[in-house]
This record gives C-alpha cells, sequence and structure tokens, in this order.
C-alpha cells in the first residue's frame, strides 16, 4: 500500500507540476477528447520556435566607421599642422600618413611620447590601442567601390541586360507569309535579313500534341483530335483557351519554376532530414501559375513575402523560397556554415530573378560580371537577418505570424495557464468547469497556420561585413545592405534597407532585369533554345540575343501590357505562327537558329512519367498536399532506411510533381532522364538519350506496371476483341495514331508468338520506348 500510494502521490504531483510550471494543453487534449484537433499544416503555438545560433564574426576593427573617425576627432587636432614625419597635413592624406605610422605601431604597444604629455585622455589612448589592433591584424584599407552604373566602363554599363527597358518598332509584316502576331513580323525580319525560308506550318495533329504537351505536360485526350484535327489557326487558338484553363496548367508549369527554385523535400548532406511543410511551397506555386498570378507579385512574396504589410498565410508560404537550398545539419564549423547559408541564398536569388551568377564575388571582384565584392556583400547584407528555426538536427516551421502577433500568443499563452491552474485548485466543481472551458475557448485562438521559411530576426545597426577573400575569420568594413552598383542607373544611391525594399525597388526601378530574364527562358522552355544560347544567364558572361528587337519588345510587352501575366505571355507565344511551323525532314542549323523551323522536343522526366501513368489509366489528378513516397525498391530502403518516414506510402499515382523529391536518395524513374539534383538552380537540363534510359523504360518498376495496367484494360474490353482491335487501341492510346499496315503486320507476328497477356505487356513496353512516344514534333 505504501508503495502504491506512493507512486499515486508521485503521479499527482507530476501532474500538478505540468500545470502550474508547463503548458497543459497537450495533457489537457488527452484527458478531454472534444477539443479540436490540430489539421495539418497548423500548429498549436505554445512556444516560440528555437531559433540556429547566429556565431559572432571576429571583433576586427573597422577602418571606415572606427579607425578614421577616432583618429579624425582625436589625433587630426594635433597632427593637422606640425611637420614631423606621419603628420596629417594638407599635402599628406590620411592613407599616406597611416602607412608612415603602421611599421612604428607593429613594434610599440605604448603611446609615442610626442603625442602629448601626460596625463593623455583616454580617449587618445583607446584610439591609439586601436591603431595597433588595426595594425595588427593586417591593416586593411578598403578600395574605393563603385556607386552605380556609371562609375563602371561604357561596355560594362551599356550591356543591353542592364539597359532600361525601350519598345523598339514593330517591323512591316511579310506580304507572302501569314503574320499572326508581332513575334512573327521580328522572326521573318531576320530570316529575310539571313536569306531564309521558314518552313511551313505544321499540320493539326502534330499541333495538337505539341500544344497539350506544352501547356499541360500531358498527351492530348483522343476527343481534342477528333475536334480540332481539321480546323484552322483561330480554332486553335480555343484549344489554347482551355488548355490554360486546365489545372494541369499549373501543375506542368510550376515544374519549370521548382527546377529553377532548387526546391526539394529533403536537406541534403548526410543526415538529408525532411524540411517539414515544404511541400507548401509548391503548391503555392501551382496556385500561382493557375491563377495567373502577375510575375513582379511573384517575386516579390518570394523574396519578402513575410515582410509585406499585412501578409497572408501563402505571403509567408513563399518566402520559403529562400528556405529551399541544402542544409547541413552537423556542420564541422558553424561560423563558415553561417556565410554558407547566406551565400546559398544570395545566389539562389540572383539567378532565380536577375539571370546572374555572383558567387564569385563572395572572394574576389567577379572577373566577368560587373560584380565587385562590395557589391556583393551588401547584397548578401539583405538576407542577414534571416535565421533557421531548428530542434536540434531537425528542421521546423515557422508560424505564419508577426512578431506582435506572436507575443500576443504568449500573453494568451499565461491566461490559459493560469486558467487551469485556477481550474485544478478551485472547489467549486461549477467553477472549476467555466475555468476549463475558458481556457479552452482561449486556446482554439492559438491554432496559427505553420510554413516552412525562415525566421526574420529584428534589424541590428553595423551588423554586416565585408568578409576578406571569402573568410568569416577575416571580416573587412561593415556594409549596409543595398543592391549591385550596375543596376542603378541614376545618381542617388538606392536606398534599400531590407528585402522588401529591394523587391519593390526592382519591379519600380529595373523591371527590364525581371522581365528579360523571364521572357527568355519561358521562350527556351517552348522552342528549345532561348532568344540568347544562355537562358541561365543575361549578364556579361551570356551571349547576346539573335532577335535583340523582339526580345526587347516582349519584355517590354509583358510589362506594360500584359501586367506581368504569365498566361499572356504563353498565349501570344503559342498563337503566332513562328510556334506552329513543322518539323523538317531535315534541318538546317542556320534556319533553326532564327526559328525558321520548329525542332523535336524531347519529353521531360516528369512529361514521360506522367504520360505513361495517363495512358495506362491509372494516373490521379487528386492536388495538393503531402509529397507521395516514389516506389523505392528493397535496396534502396536498405541503403537509406529513413526513406520510408519522409513522404506519403501510397498505391495511388498521382502527377510527378507531387513525388517525393529526396536529395541523397534520386527518384528511379525520373533520375535517369536528367530530372535536376535541385542542389542548385537550373533553366537548361542536359537533353542526352542514354542505355539507362531504354533500361528504366523497359525494365524499371514505373514502366511494368504501367505496361502492365494498359494491357488489363485492352483484355477487359471483351473475349470478342480481336488481337488487331488490341494492336490499334495500344497505338491509338500510347502514340496517339492508328498503325500502318506494315506496323500491323509485325504487332500480329509477336502478339501471336506467345502468352496473350504477357505479350501484350510487353507490345505497351515496346510502344512505350518508342522514339515517338518520348519526343513531340
Amino acid at each position: 500500500m505504501k508503495v502504491l500510494w506512493g507512486s499515486c502521490g508521485l503521479i499527482a504531483i507530476g501532474a500538478f507540476l505540468c500545470f502550474h510550471f508547463l503548458d497543459a494543453a497537450p495533457f489537457e487534449r488527452i484527458t478531454n477528447p472534444q477539443m479540436p484537433p490540430v489539421s495539418a499544416g497548423k500548429s498549436m503555438v505554445e512556444k516560440p520556435a528555437s531559433t540556429q545560433e547566429i556565431p559572432e564574426l571576429p571583433d576586427i576593427v573597422d577602418y571606415n566607421s572606427q579607425l578614421i573617425p577616432s583618429i579624425t576627432l582625436h589625433c587630426l587636432p594635433c597632427h593637422s599642422n606640425d611637420e614631423t614625419e606621419g603628420s596629417l597635413t594638407s599635402s599628406i592624406s590620411l592613407e599616406v600618413a597611416l602607412e608612415r605610422w603602421k611599421d612604428f605601431a607593429q613594434s610599440h604597444s605604448q603611446l609615442p611620447e610626442s603625442c602629448g604629455p601626460p596625463p593623455t585622455s583616454d580617449a587618445v589612448l583607446q584610439t591609439w590601442d586601436l591603431l595597433v589592433k588595426w595594425c595588427h591584424e593586417g591593416a586593411y584599407i578598403p578600395q574605393p567601390e563603385p556607386q552605380t552604373g556609371n562609375d563602371w566602363s561604357s561596355d560594362e554599363r551599356n550591356h543591353w541586360g542592364f539597359q532600361p527597358l525601350s519598345r523598339p518598332a514593330i517591323p512591316p509584316p511579310d506580304s507572302e507569309r501569314q503574320c499572326r502576331n508581332p513575334i512573327d513580323n521580328f522572326i521573318q525580319k531576320r530570316l529575310r535579313e539571313c536569306n531564309i525560308v521558314p518552313v511551313e506550318r505544321a499540320n493539326n495533329r502534330h499541333l495538337i500534341r505539341r500544344l497539350s504537351y506544352a501547356l499541360t505536360g500531358l498527351p492530348p485526350q483522343n476527343s481534342l483530335y477528333n475536334q480540332y484535327n481539321n480546323t484552322d489557326d483561330n480554332k486553335l487558338d480555343i484549344l489554347v483557351e482551355e488548355l490554360l484553363d486546365d489545372p494541369g496548367y499549373g501543375e506542368h508549369w510550376a515544374r519549370y519554376w521548382l527546377d529553377v527554385a532548387r526546391y526539394a523535400d529533403t536537406n541534403g548532406y548526410e543526415h538529408d532530414g525532411e524540411k517539414p511543410l515544404v511541400w507548401q511551397y509548391r503548391d503555392f506555386v501551382i496556385r500561382a501559375f493557375n491563377d495567373d498570378l502577375p510575375y513582379d507579385q511573384f517575386f516579390v512574396r518570394q523574396i519578402a513575402g513575410d515582410l509585406v504589410p499585412s501578409p497572408s498565410n501563402d505571403d509567408y508560404i513563399a518566402s520559403g523560397f529562400l528556405r529551399l537550398g541544402v542544409w547541413d545539419s552537423e556542420p564541422d564549423e558553424p561560423l563558415r556554415d553561417r556565410y554558407d547559408q547566406i551565400n546559398e541564398i544570395v545566389e539562389a536569388t540572383s539567378f532565380a530573378f536577375l539571370g546572374l551568377s555572383i558567387l564569385c564575388a563572395r572572394c574576389h571582384d567577379h572577373p566577368s560580371e560587373p560584380i565587385t565584392s562590395n557589391d556583393y556583400y551588401q547584397f548578401a547584407a539583405l538576407f542577414d537577418r534571416l535565421n533557421r528555426t531548428v530542434n536540434g538536427r531537425l528542421e521546423i516551421s515557422v508560424p505564419s505570424a508577426s512578431k506582435s502577433m506572436l507575443q500576443q500568443d504568449a500573453e494568451k499563452r499565461l491566461q490559459v495557464q493560469q486558467l487551469q491552474r485556477q481550474a485544478i485548485t478551485e472547489n467549486s466543481e461549477h467553477r472549476a468547469k467555466e475555468f476549463r472551458h475558458r481556457a479552452e475557448n482561449i486556446e482554439k485562438t492559438l491554432t496559427r497556420d505553420m510554413a516552412y521559411r525562415f525566421q526574420h530576426l529584428p534589424d541590428q545597426k553595423n551588423s554586416s561585413r565585408l568578409l576578406r577573400s571569402g573568410n568569416p575569420e577575416s571580416p573587412g568594413q561593415f556594409v549596409t545592405p543595398g543592391v549591385p552598383s550596375i543596376l542603378i542607373r541614376s545618381a542617388e544611391r538606392a536606398s534599400v534597407q531590407n528585402r522588401l525594399d529591394f523587391a519593390n525597388w526592382l519591379v519600380a526601378k529595373n523591371p527590364g532585369l525581371l522581365a528579360r530574364v523571364l521572357v527568355n527562358r519561358v521562350w527556351y522552355w517552348h522552342f528549345g533554345r532561348g532568344l540568347t544560347s544562355t537562358p541561365g544567364t543575361i549578364g556579361l558572361s551570356g551571349s547576346a540575343p539573335s532577335h535583340p528587337e523582339l526580345l526587347e519588345w516582349l519584355s517590354c510587352w509583358f510589362v506594360e501590357e500584359a501586367n506581368w501575366s504569365i498566361k499572356k505571355l504563353h498565349r501570344l507565344i503559342v498563337h503566332s505562327a513562328a510556334y506552329r511551323m513543322a518539323v523538317p525532314s531535315q534541318s538546317l542549323s542556320a534556319r533553326a537558329e532564327l526559328f525558321g523551323e520548329f525542332s523535336f522536343r524531347k519529353l521531360r522526366a516528369e512529361e514521360i512519367y506522367d504520360s505513361m501513368h495517363q495512358v495506362s489509366g491509372v494516373l490521379s489528378r487528386r492536388q495538393f498536399g503531402p509529397s507521395d513516397q516514389p516506389m523505392f525498391s528493397s535496396l534502396h530502403h536498405a541503403m537509406v532506411p529513413d526513406v520510408a518516414s519522409q513522404g506519403v506510402r501510397t498505391s495511388e499515382h498521382r502527377r510527378a510533381i507531387y513525388q517525393l523529391v529526396k536529395r541523397t536518395l534520386p527518384h528511379p524513374f525520373l533520375e535517369p532522364f536528367q530530372f535536376p539534383d535541385s542542389t542548385q538552380g537550373c533553366v537548361t537540363r542536359t537533353d542526352v538519350s542514354n542505355p539507362i534510359q531504354a533500361a528504366t523504360l523497359w525494365e524499371g518498376t514505373e514502366a511494368d506496371a504501367c505496361a502492365t495496367a494498359l494491357a488489363e484494360r485492352l483484355l477487359q474490353r471483351g473475349d470478342n476483341v480481336t488481337s488487331d482491335q488490341q494492336i490499334q487501341a495500344a497505338y491509338q492510346q500510347i502514340l496517339d495514331r492508328f498503325p500502318s499496315e506494315h506496323e500491323m503486320k509485325l504487332s500480329r507476328q509477336f502478339l501471336d508468338s506467345g502468352e496473350n497477356s504477357e505479350r501484350l505487356k510487353q507490345f505497351c513496353l515496346i510502344l512505350f520506348n518508342l522514339h515517338e512516344f518520348s519526343y513531340v514534333k
């Protein structure tokens, strides 16, 4: 009895301590089943998330903000007019005088007697100590830096990518060729200048398939061929509208952006932990494309969604773009790792939106772009107050709330705890119930949406510094947040204090850069080649446009007339006669480079995956939600045991965009088809064929499952269905056409040579492996 009483006593004391000193909400939820559950993507805000500790830089003397002001104030009054060596006369610069003092200061720790009879003021002694410390730290003197684009050379300053938008005149149309919109006027002008005759228009069957894949990433339904096969271009424009309104449009074009944004569901490195709720960012991008969110807003939300006035949950989720990169949960050098993280954000942002790679400027002035180290660190200072919320090696999502809202939540938590304590100590059951009821009502208001994003710490003056040679152990001068000087066209320095200021400044003052980058990439994704041959960059290291006037006109039109609408940009491009040209039997490189013909386009990894599942009848069109776990083999699970806990295990076959992207374990079907590794942004995937792709389409788990499902569908048509009808149905489903007589003969011979169901599955695999299935004309 004593043991039992002791155990009960311990339990009672434990419960009392939980209610008095801890948040009792979890215990209350167990004992009171009527309390509402917490839904996915939401969390009971019980206490602020823990933030990753930010290591401090070494305390090194800053030349501009510490040394020079102190010397000017405490040394200059005495040394400005004397004739001693090292005096600061008007004919000797401060830098020269400091050079003379360096040797003396490095070998003497005491203030020179010539600096005045004792007692010398503490300020003078402190200045001398500052000078000695500066000398021992290397006597670093920052060099003058460009402040605006005018400080650069004419070649750098006048580079086409950095110019303000200027709308060129539309060339007159070619009387012998159809011009469906201004795109054709510019294309035909260049073809005439080079004496190149473009090819004819593609047939409707090819155009229907081309448009369906271009806008939704899926093969067209057979009904579309029946409806549009014998129509003109104006009727095909109606098909374009149907495809743009299809939910598959957002899923398809979101994948292009996820490549650019280096999206993945895990962090990479050895631990490769899961990024909690990161799939919400993927869903935001899909909705943004389907809702035709203007691109300028799309940009601002991802750079500074958490800083906009009255941010919505989508704004917070969008700012998760900054946190999508790889992360080492156990770094060897925390200080260096901190600046590696900032560097990753800087590089991802500049690549995705500015079309510039400024990584080199972390250690030295960029060798091929007009970006100095000072430019780099001013830009990096915009992201210096971002911090990762963690629990040891695990990442934590952040409530979609401002700092003031979280403070209000903290006050409410105190109220809940007080009411729960009153309920325990209250003798009247009626009063105790009333206290519990009030606590429950307050607790319901503590449920907040959560988002995978960085937490923005309060801004601190003079908290960012240039790192000499990129080494955080050797910081240089303090820097203020800013934008690369080459982007500033006026004499006034851009007033940019944080990420939101930068985003708004770029949209208002330099929209041409944003527009040119996106327009060129969208053009590349449609045609297989950009208006420049380097769609990843438009800086000096990139190539010049093949059609500079067309690129400039499209960029102006996109901003001024389309109001940053990406759907309108798609519509303009696919309506053009240039887009509807045929793929010639023999391509000419000069004609192809000037868009006088259309080129074969190989389907991307996810398009092949989605097409196989759609034609086999197993593709689920359910949208959104946590990522699905791919069909990993037992060997995969043995090599990476934690994969079993990442993503949702399901027998449902959704589109590839909803498949788990694990950095250390690529998707077994998508990876052979050049699916990006997501360690950095990607615009152009490698377009090559290799034996592994053939093996994946012939022996891979996904291909086998799809072929089996399609063969079962063909067999379920009934006993009276002939093999010829099965062959024709398979051709229609997989290749969108009927077989020729020769193909029918070969197919009959193959099917008649073995057991029907197994042969039919193998026949479907053969069609999946045809060049015709994986390419679009």
